[in-house]
């Protein structure tokens, strides 16, 4: 099962995504990777409300192509590999 080119699911979420500040636009977002979380939750509540339990996804993938790994920002950041058709929230990240 591949996925849905035409629905709506994370890894699209983070692309469309865009950003405009001082008349630039910033539209080169991606759903981050297990370790690339894991980076941004170590910053704490300056990037997350770290006492939530609410899971992110991320673009690692799972054991096949209908699962993924999604983590929580409550420490000590356990992946989980879940169904990608549950529903969690996602952030968008870009390199700089």
């Amino acid at each position: 099962m591949s996925d849905d080119q035409w629905g709506n699911f994370a890894a699209k979420v983070c692309v469309y995504y865009s950003v405009a500040d001082g008349g630039v636009t910033y539209a080169d977002w991606y759903l981050p990777s297990s370790y690339e979380l894991k980076l941004l939750f170590s910053l704490g509540d300056s990037v997350f409300n770290i006492n939530t339990e609410k899971n992110y996804w991320t673009s690692t993938e799972g054991n096949n192509d209908t699962r993924a790994f999604s983590l929580s920002p409550v420490s000590p950041y356990i992946a989980w590999i879940v169904e990608k058709t549950n529903l969690y929230r996602v952030r968008a990240i870009r390199s700089f």
